[in-house]
């Protein structure tokens, strides 16, 4: 995927480059960290969701994105290689986030050296703070 401002191009891995060293990726990784303990201990506990919640916070990223009908919908998630099942748990993890309550003791790891095996093949959230 590239990137660009002006004439000048960018790949993602420039883009996340620029934002380590700027010191912006360690904030939206503990919070990334922190949102999938809560998720993680809310599936062990087996605490329910609320299902209206989720609807809701689907339907408002749909419009967000002017994602109107299902259709749109599944041909931007295709176009980004998401499953439909991931953008669901998306709103799942996002919902235990704000929610869960417990007692917490996310791991302590780095973004660099996060294995990317642990969080599904994925080290960016695909949804977060993106404008497209």
């Amino acid at each position: 995927m590239n990137f660009s401002s002006g004439e000048r191009a960018f790949s993602a891995k420039e883009v996340v480059d620029c934002a380590l060293v700027r010191g912006e990726i360690d904030p939206l990784w503990k919070d990334f960290l922190r949102v999938a303990e809560c998720d993680r201990l809310a599936n062990e506990r087996e605490l329910e969701v609320d299902e209206s919640a989720l609807d809701s916070a689907a339907t408002a990223f749909r419009y967000k994105h002017d994602l109107i009908t299902a259709e749109e919908t599944e041909r931007w998630l295709e176009d980004r290689g998401v499953s439909l099942a991931e953008f669901s748990e998306y709103f799942g993890r996002q919902y235990w986030g704000r929610s869960y309550s417990g007692t917490l003791d996310p791991p302590k790891s780095s973004y660099q050296t996060a294995s990317a095996d642990k969080f599904g093949g994925r080290a960016c959230p695909v949804f977060g703070g993106g404008e497209d």
